[in-house]
């Protein structure tokens, strides 16, 4: 992981990209802390586990990804973090599900995903501001985040928010799923208003993904 301060707040960095250009690693870089990655794993109510998922392999549908869709908590989860004694570390959960040419049902990529936090909605101006984190899974990492659910085959998020304030009431999310081949595909969720700690916390459907915009 990587994190330099002149482009976004926080980048993390989960699985072999993690390990690459250590020696170029800035003062402030830090690891993906392992309760995270367990997090990812069995976060989503309902899901399988790892055995079921292995002995079921071969029954997730693949395709090459033209489409994605994604849902999020709206509420900060605070988490135990072993790491630091315990103490409560936040962090923003969702689900990923992409979508072969039919948006059928849910299929599995051979890709990496690219997830950047923004404070507020999308500007007016269509100007691009800094992210508060960047969060980047490799391949082999999402794929090991596949589980099922009532919608079908989909990837459990945890993201560690290492900048959260608790002022921040109103996020975005900015995705890339990078496939192994062919064109990268984007979608933004749009704003996101977080719940405060009275009550309970809501899954919020996002906007599927946009086509490239022509040139």
């Amino acid at each position: 992981m990587t994190r330099k301060s002149d482009r976004v707040g926080s980048r993390w960095c989960l699985g072999a990209a993690a390990s690459e250009n250590t020696g170029q690693r800035s003062a402030g870089s830090r690891p993906m802390p392992g309760w995270a990655l367990l997090l990812l794993l069995f976060l989503a109510p309902g899901c399988v586990t790892l055995d079921a998922f292995k002995g079921h392999e071969d029954q997730v549908p693949s395709a090459p990804v033209c489409d994605m869709a994604t849902t999020w908590h709206n509420e900060v989860a605070f988490v135990p973090d072993p790491m630091h004694g315990g103490n409560p570390a936040p962090g923003l959960a969702g689900r990923l599900y992409l979508f072969g040419a039919k948006v059928d049902c849910p299929v599995c990529g051979d890709g990496g995903l690219v997830v950047d936090l923004y404070e507020g909605a999308a500007p007016a101006n269509g100007k691009t501001p800094l992210p508060l984190e960047e969060w980047r899974i490799d391949k082999a990492t999402l794929k090991r985040l596949l589980h099922r659910d009532p919608i079908g085959w989909g990837y459990t998020l945890f993201l560690p928010w290492g900048t959260y304030r608790p002022e921040i009431t109103r996020v975005r999310f900015r995705l890339r799923y990078e496939p192994a081949e062919g064109q990268p595909i984007f979608t933004d969720s749009g704003p996101i208003t977080l719940k405060t700690a009275d009550g309970p916390g809501q899954p919020v459907a996002a906007a599927r993904h946009e086509p490239p915009a022509a040139h």
